[in-house]
């Protein structure tokens, strides 16, 4: 959410009000809209990466730890970050999601393989 938005989330909020400051549930109403609309553009993302048939294409051809790495990749790309797939990695086994990201032959080390 741009600052611009943001200020015209506050001014919906606090209309008729001439105070120039938030009350408490005035902050906590923008704060909403505000996660609300952040939810939206991710989940907007998301439907982008998912029908990009390109990406898809290619996600087809490969393990399935390539295709998370790839998908997740171009999600943050299209949300505006420059993604590290280190840092990717990191994350995914941070959040208890790093097999997800793990090629088969790294899991079968990992498993004693």
């Amino acid at each position: 959410v741009t600052p611009v938005e943001v200020l015209q989330i506050v001014s919906e909020v606090t209309q008729g009000s001439d105070s120039g400051t938030l009350n408490s549930r005035e902050f906590l109403v923008v704060m909403r809209k505000v996660r609300e609309r952040e939810v939206s553009r991710i989940m907007d993302a998301m439907r982008r990466v998912d029908e990009d048939a390109k990406l898809n294409d290619v996600c087809a051809e490969v393990s399935p730890a390539a295709s998370a790495l790839a998908r997740m990749h171009a999600l943050l790309l299209v949300l505006g970050y420059f993604p590290d797939d280190d840092a990717i990695r990191e994350a995914g086994e941070e959040a208890g999601l790093g097999h997800l990201f793990k090629s088969t032959e790294e899991q079968g080390v990992n498993d004693g393989v």
